[in-house]
């Protein structure tokens, strides 16, 4: 039942991208400069997490252009685990690139440093109490896709990466297979993945 909950969903997100797109794409005589945006699967999985009291995951990110080959973007992401008092705090700087000098929209090569603190609630069964253990992230990656702008402002972002990740001090991480931004940790590297909505002025 869930899984068909989760695909009506995600039918409905994209027919309201396809209306928007029926319309045609955001003509040269407007100038957006801005974008705020979020990522729909965040909140598609916290629909079903926190029901259950399991955790809480979000993100926002602001996007500026400062001319038609560059744009910045500052990315606020959060994720906690109810459970076991874990947390996550995330802020993704990123410079973007738009080879093809097409402004806040089009494809783009993106470059980011990532800033994070880890929140980890170990259970000690001697005193039956939680110990807080605190642990600071950095790293670093790159993104490439597409970003597409509809003349009523409606935006798409849709891309993905790979990058790196060090915790410090570097001890195993209880929940370290998934990010509160996107990135899912393997062995050697991280994998982005970028799929974003919002809206551009």
């Amino acid at each position: 039942m869930k899984k068909y909950f989760i695909c009506l969903i995600l039918a409905v997100v994209i027919n309201i991208g396809f209306l928007y797109a029926q319309d045609d794409v955001l003509s040269d005589e407007v100038n957006r400069k801005f974008t705020i945006q979020t990522s729909p699967c965040f909140y598609l999985i916290d629909l079903f997490s926190v029901g259950m009291g399991s955790f809480l995951l979000m993100d926002a990110e602001c996007q500026y252009k400062i001319n038609d080959l560059f744009n910045v973007s500052l990315t606020f992401s959060f994720l906690t685990f109810f459970y076991d008092k874990v947390y996550q705090i995330h802020l993704k700087p990123m410079f973007i690139i738009r080879p093809l000098k097409t402004g806040l929209k089009g494809f783009y090569i993106s470059l980011f440093p990532i800033v994070g603190i880890l929140g980890n609630g170990i259970y000690n069964y001697y005193y039956d109490t939680y110990e807080k253990e605190v642990y600071s992230e950095i790293g670093l990656g790159f993104n490439m896709g597409y970003k597409w702008i509809f003349k009523k402002g409606f935006t798409i972002q849709l891309g993905g990466g790979v990058g790196k990740t060090w915790v410090v001090p570097s001890k195993f991480y209880i929940n370290n297979s998934f990010s509160s931004d996107g990135r899912i940790f393997l062995e050697f590297f991280d994998v982005n993945i970028d799929f974003k909505i919002g809206y551009s002025f």
